[in-house]
C-alpha cells in the first residue's frame, strides 16, 4: 500500500470517526445528517455495519412506526382542542440496536430543548409508555401505552392550557375496548359517554349539552348498530326532540331539530320502518344547504338548494326542483343571486320535456328567443331539435350541456 493510499484511508477513518461521538457510559452518538437508511436499517454514511447507539436529529417522517402509531391519538385530539399543541416534535433522538429502533426516544421542536414526546421501541415498533407534551406550557396532553405497535391499555388526554383530563378510554390490541368518556375543557362535566367491545359500540351512548350539562341524546348500540330506543332532548332537557325505536337497523318514530339559533326547524321527520316522511335541511343555513321533503323514504315535493354568495356573504336560492315518489316531476329552475330565472326545464317521471313557461318556437318559421339569455337560447336549440326529431324526442343531459356551451359562445340555430 503506497503512502497516498494510506493517507486517504486514514482521512476517511477520521471523517467517519468524527460522526460517532462517545456519550456517557461509552454509548455512540450519530447525527442523522451523517447516516443513511438501507433496507430499513440505519448505517453511518459510507459504512457496511448497521449502527448501534443513539441517533439524533431524525425527523418524524423518517420514523413511520412513531407517526403511524400516533395517528389515532392525533385524530381524537383534533376533535377536542383547536390549538396545534399536539405536535410530536420535529427533531427526534432515538436508540438504535443493530440498525433497528430499540429503546427510548424523544422528540423536540427544532432549535428547542422542550421535549414534546417520549416513547420507546421494541424490535422497531412502539412499546410501553408514550407521553405527549404541550410545546408551549410543557404540560402532559396525552398519556397511553403500546404493545407490539398497537395501542393497548388506558389512554388519557388533557387540556394543554390547564392540564385537566378531557378524554379517557381503553384499548386492546389496537381496538377500543371499554368505557369512553369525554369531558368539558375545564374537566368538570361529561360531554360524551359510550362503551366499546372489540372496537365496536356496545351499550348506551350518552351526549350532554356543553353549557347546561343536561342529557340531550341517549342511544343504545349492539355491535356498532343502533338497536332499541334512541331519544334526544332540547338543550335544557325539557323538550323531547327525538323518540325512535330501532329494529334491524330501521327506525320508527319521530325526529325534530332546530338550527343553532333555536328558531328555525331544520328537521321534522316521521320514521316508519326506516323510511322518513317530512322536512330535512342538510347543511348550515348560513352557508350552502339543501331543503328537501320526503314521503316514505323518497324525495316528494319541492327541493330547494341555496348557496353562499362570496362577494355579499349572503345566502341565495339558486336551484328549485320538484319530485314525486323519488323522481323529478315538474319544473326545474336555476336562478341568479338577484332571483332572476336563468334556466328552466320541465320533467315528467325523471325525463326532460319542454319548458313549462316558454312556448317552443317553430323551426325556421318563428323568431328565435333572445339568445343573450342563456336559458332562452338553449330552449331555441331544443325547439329546433324537436322540429326535426319530433315533439316527443328525448334530450340527453350531455346534449343540453353542449347547447348551453354553444349559447355562451354566441351560437344559435339557423
Amino acid at each position: 500500500m503506497n503512502i497516498s493510499t494510506v493517507l486517504r484511508y486514514t482521512l476517511w477513518v477520521g471523517m467517519v470517526g468524527a460522526t460517532l461521538v462517545l456519550a456517557g457510559c461509552g454509548k455512540k452518538v450519530l447525527d442523522f445528517r451523517n447516516a443513511e437508511i438501507v433496507n430499513g436499517k440505519i448505517f453511518p454514511t459510507g459504512t457496511n455495519s448497521p449502527f448501534s447507539g443513539r441517533v439524533t436529529n431524525m425527523r418524524t417522517f423518517q420514523l413511520p412506526p412513531l407517526y403511524e402509531g400516533f395517528a389515532p391519538i392525533e385524530r381524537t385530539l383534533n376533535t377536542l382542542v383547536k390549538e396545534n399543541y399536539y405536535l410530536l416534535g420535529e427533531a427526534c433522538d432515538v436508540t438504535i440496536k443493530n440498525g433497528s429502533l430499540q429503546g427510548k426516544g424523544v422528540c423536540r421542536p427544532v432549535k428547542s430543548d422542550q421535549v414534546t414526546s417520549e416513547f420507546s421501541f421494541d424490535n422497531g415498533v412502539l412499546q410501553d409508555r408514550f407521553k405527549l407534551f404541550s410545546s408551549t406550557s410543557g404540560k402532559v396532553i396525552a398519556e397511553t401505552n403500546y404493545d407490539k405497535g398497537h395501542l393497548d391499555g388506558k389512554m388519557q388526554l388533557f387540556n394543554p392550557d390547564n392540564g385537566k383530563l378531557i378524554y379517557k378510554n381503553k384499548w386492546k390490541e389496537g381496538k377500543q375496548d371499554g368505557d369512553v368518556t369525554q369531558y368539558t375543557l375545564d374537566g368538570e362535566y361529561p360531554l360524551y359517554e359510550v362503551q366499546f367491545v372489540d372496537g365496536k359500540k356496545n351499550g348506551i351512548e350518552k351526549t350532554y349539552h356543553p353549557t347546561t350539562h343536561k342529557l340531550i341524546q341517549k342511544t343504545t348500540y349492539k355491535d356498532d348498530v343502533k338497536t332499541g330506543t334512541e331519544r334526544a332532548w332540547s338543550e335544557d332537557g325539557s323538550v323531547l326532540w327525538a323518540d325512535l325505536d330501532w329494529v334491524d337497523g330501521k327506525a320508527s318514530g319521530f325526529l325534530k331539530q332546530l338550527d343553532p339559533t333555536g328558531t328555525i326547524r331544520v328537521i321534522d321527520l316521521i320514521w316508519k320502518e326506516g323510511k322518513k316522511t317530512g322536512l330535512q335541511i342538510e347543511g348550515s343555513l348560513t352557508a350552502d344547504h339543501t331543503e328537501s321533503y320526503y314521503k316514505n323514504g323518497l324525495l316528494d315535493g319541492p327541493q330547494k338548494k341555496y348557496r353562499l354568495n362570496p362577494s355579499t356573504q349572503k345566502v341565495y336560492l339558486y336551484v328549485i326542483d320538484n319530485y314525486k315518489e323519488g323522481k323529478r316531476d315538474g319544473p326545474h329552475q336555476e336562478l341568479s343571486s338577484d332571483g332572476t330565472i336563468t334556466y328552466e326545464i320541465n320533467y315528467k317521471d325523471d325525463v326532460e320535456i319542454s319548458s313549462p313557461s316558454l312556448p317552443a318556437p317553430t323551426f325556421n318559421t318563428q323568431p328565435l328567443m333572445d339568445p343573450t339569455n342563456i336559458g332562452n337560447c338553449v330552449e331555441s336549440w331544443v325547439a329546433a331539435y324537436r322540429q326535426e326529431a319530433g315533439d316527443e324526442a328525448l334530450i340527453r343531459t350531455d346534449q343540453r350541456g353542449e347547447w348551453k356551451e354553444w349559447c355562451t359562445q354566441g351560437k344559435k340555430p339557423k
